[in-house]
């Protein structure tokens, strides 16, 4: 069980993670707690090779006990991340090229019809999943889209980045930037997941011609 609990610690951890991803991942893992109660009643222990090596010494006892610790851990679960499962995705987050514009508040339709109608952004969400909304150039685009989407992506779904947040105060204070840590904006480049857009920045570059030139 420690293992399988260490498998979901893993998935809601990382750059990548979002509290859409994490729902679903809690989800999930309660929904396997109740297989894997059910399977215990039935004496199938194929989840759990520990059991399945001895399970011929497993009393009913036994499995009424393992079957109360599992419903007990689902209980506790629900009540930990009552918080994340209360939180509905709107479909247009979860899956915005399947989604029905006309499911969604009037204000965004136009933009979720604009979104479901771009081909390129399509071909990328089905390399880069929900993560499109972070990779690519759609808060810029879509402004009204992204000012509801954006939530769902920029909040903290665990620990994983006030831990990293941490970790680079130590590494700036160890090199001597502790001072130029919030002008130099060193903290917030590293715990960012918005990559630059490289384009655009050369679009806006100037090239500064020098007073000896002139």
């Amino acid at each position: 069980m420690f293992q399988k609990l260490n498998s979901l610690n893993l998935a809601l951890q990382g750059r990548k993670s979002n509290i859409v991803d994490s729902k679903e991942a809690i989800v999930s893992f309660l929904q396997k707690l109740d297989v894997y109660r059910r399977n215990i009643g039935r004496r199938e222990f194929l989840q759990f090779p520990n059991l399945k090596k001895v399970e011929e010494a497993v009393k009913v006892d036994h499995l009424i006990l393992h079957q109360s610790h599992l419903k007990q851990l689902r209980s506790d679960m629900e009540i930990r991340f009552m918080d994340l499962m209360e939180l509905v995705t709107p479909e247009w987050v979860s899956t915005p090229f399947q989604a029905e514009p006309t499911h969604a508040d009037v204000e965004i339709q136009e933009s979720q019809t604009d979104l479901r109608s771009d081909i390129a952004a399509s071909c990328q969400f089905r390399q880069l999943g929900r993560n499109i909304w972070t990779k690519n150039d759609l808060p810029d685009r879509l402004p009204t889209l992204w000012q509801r989407a954006e939530n769902f992506f920029i909040a903290f779904p665990s620990t994983y980045m006030v831990e990293c947040g941490f970790s680079r105060v130590v590494t700036l204070t160890k090199s001597g930037n502790r001072i130029d840590i919030a002008a130099r904006s060193d903290l917030r480049l590293s715990l960012s997941n918005m990559g630059p857009n490289i384009a655009k920045l050369v679009e806006k570059h100037q090239t500064q011609r020098s007073h000896e030139a002139e």
